[in-house]
């Protein structure tokens, strides 16, 4: 085929200006939503923590009603959550009136920091509820929070066994 008006055929293509101009504006929504995907991930830990802490003490607030006394052997029969005894290193297996245990979550690569603390005691009935030392996104943003705000406070549980 020949050229008859004796222009050099085009090709087709992009320029490198144009590659640079979409990889450019490619770079910025990454830099925009990346770190907004991070936040909203965070906010889902803390609802779900939230939610966890809620069933923590209205389980127990109901086995004690039901039993008259926070102590039992398996910590499953009072809640499915995880508490922990030690820090956030060791499982709590077992409820006694007195002690004190732990609501841990993720505070990042791997390691876990206390964000609540549950001190049932027998004497009368209370369940004490109080902010942990967690200083990391999804601890901060649950003690920020109104709803922790209610919730951390001292509960009196009261009621007996009921037996037929």
């Amino acid at each position: 085929m020949t050229n008859t008006n004796n222009q050099p055929k085009m090709k087709k293509g992009f320029t490198m200006i144009e590659l640079i101009f979409v990889i450019v504006i490619i770079g910025i929504l990454a830099a925009v939503a990346i770190p907004r995907l991070a936040a909203t991930r965070d906010d889902a830990r803390v609802a779900t923590s939230l939610a966890e802490m809620t069933n923590v003490v209205n389980e127990m607030s109901t086995y004690y009603t039901a039993q008259g006394s926070y102590v039992a052997t398996n910590i499953a029969t009072v809640t499915n959550t995880d508490l922990f005894s030690t820090a956030c290193t060791t499982a709590a297996t077992a409820i006694a009136s007195g002690s004190t245990y732990n609501y841990c979550t993720d505070a990042g690569s791997g390691t876990l920091e206390v964000c609540a603390t549950f001190t049932p005691t027998d004497v009368n009935g209370t369940l004490v509820v109080a902010a942990g030392a967690g200083t990391g996104n999804v601890c901060t943003g649950i003690q920020a929070t109104d709803a922790f705000t209610d919730l951390a406070r001292t509960y009196t549980n009261g009621g007996s066994r009921v037996t037929f």
